[in-house]
């Protein structure tokens, strides 16, 4: 049963929880400068689904690996909801084949990182993220030269995340971190893609004014209600 003549929305979350966690606190604030939810009773229906899923940090990821993922797609559109966005970047590797499970439309993060990208005006955009997410393309738009991160660094990042998840992502792991987004300046990257929400949580505490950035929950966010169908206020 609809509470309202708002959109439902799903969020496939957990991965990891606090970023998850952002991101549902992100959409609120983007639809309340909208002008949207100045009545408690006005605010979409929202459903986390927060799933008990593993970390996707290395090379490749097998359909096992995937599986909770299909499954807690598959939960959100059996409660009716009209669009899902999933709170992580590499699960988004796999988007057509997810799409297949769902009859929800899921949000396509990489074209709104594209679409953002391109609004700033940056041609070498440093890449940060899980050696899947970099190393599939997934970030990898026509007429742009990423700078992605060695083999050695991707593998700093991915016990940055996982790290972050536990809740133990100490000193030790924070300058692994600006380690690796400083080489990648000094790469040549003109801006820098948080593409892993993780890191992008960790990235929006150490870089606040460091380089130009794409904060992917940020981006997600606000594609997220675009596609639900928010303009820039009620009246627009």
């Amino acid at each position: 049963m609809r509470m309202n003549s708002q959109p439902k929305l799903g969020i496939l979350g957990g991965i990891g929880p606090i970023s998850t966690a952002y991101l549902y606190v992100a959409l609120v604030t983007g639809l309340q400068k909208r002008g949207y939810g100045m009545d408690n009773t006005t605010y979409p229906q929202i459903i986390v689904n927060s799933i008990p899923a593993p970390e996707l940090v290395g090379t490749r990821v097998d359909k096992e690996q995937r599986r909770p993922y299909a499954l807690g797609l598959k939960q959100l559109d059996a409660m009716g909801v009209d669009h899902i966005t999933m709170a992580c970047n590499t699960i988004h590797c796999y988007l057509d084949e997810l799409r297949e499970h769902v009859s929800a439309p899921i949000v396509d993060l990489p074209a709104a990182v594209e679409g953002e990208l391109r609004s700033i005006g940056s041609t070498r955009p440093g890449l940060l993220g899980t050696a899947m997410t970099v190393q599939s393309g997934l970030y990898r738009f026509e007429g742009m030269q990423p700078v992605e991160p060695s083999a050695e660094d991707l593998g700093v990042l991915g016990e940055v995340i996982v790290a972050y998840n536990a809740g133990q992502c100490g000193p030790l792991h924070q300058a692994g971190f600006v380690r690796v987004v400083d080489g990648l300046r000094e790469r040549g990257a003109d801006s820098m893609v948080f593409g892993c929400t993780e890191l992008a949580m960790l990235g929006r505490d150490l870089m606040r004014d460091r380089v130009p950035k794409v904060d992917t929950l940020d981006v997600l966010a606000e594609a997220t209600l675009r596609d639900m169908g928010y303009a820039s206020s009620p009246a627009s």
